[in-house]
């Protein structure tokens, strides 16, 4: 679990430290980031991450009262992805069954196989969408 009770919510930093991989997006941010964890207390989470301008290196901070208060959604891979675990903004209630929630058979935080969402012609897939006479790519990847 990414957070643990210690008369207040902190970080499980065996979960997140130095050299993690994260996507962030807090909820007033249009899209999220990515970016690598440089340090990490209890409290608090720093994350570097190249802007537009590549010459330069900015960073941002995440509050553990933030996150346990919902404010940010948070994917991590501390083994160079091979696992993602996720954060969602909002955890679901037993029973919910609320529509945008994780699927009833993975426990919230739980790892995810990023294959799994995977559709051919989608990002990352190298998979071709059909010939161009369908309006596909011909197989090549490309449109």
């Amino acid at each position: 679990m990414l957070l643990i009770n210690a008369e207040r919510k902190e970080f499980n930093l065996d979960e997140i430290n130095r050299g993690t991989l994260i996507y962030a997006k807090h909820r007033s941010w249009p899209e999220g980031q990515t970016g690598i964890v440089t340090d990490a207390s209890g409290g608090m989470v720093r994350v570097q991450y190249l802007p537009s301008i590549q010459n330069v290196l900015n960073h941002f901070f995440i509050p553990a009262i933030e996150v346990e208060a919902g404010e940010w959604e948070i994917r991590y891979s501390s083994d160079g992805l091979k696992e993602i675990k996720a954060f969602l903004e909002k955890q679901p209630e037993p029973g919910d069954g609320g529509a945008g929630m994780p699927d009833e058979d993975k426990e919230p935080g739980e790892t995810k196989n990023p294959e799994e969402d995977r559709e051919p012609g989608g990002p990352g897939n190298t998979e071709g969408t059909g010939s161009p006479e369908e309006g596909g790519d011909g197989g090549n990847g490309f449109e």
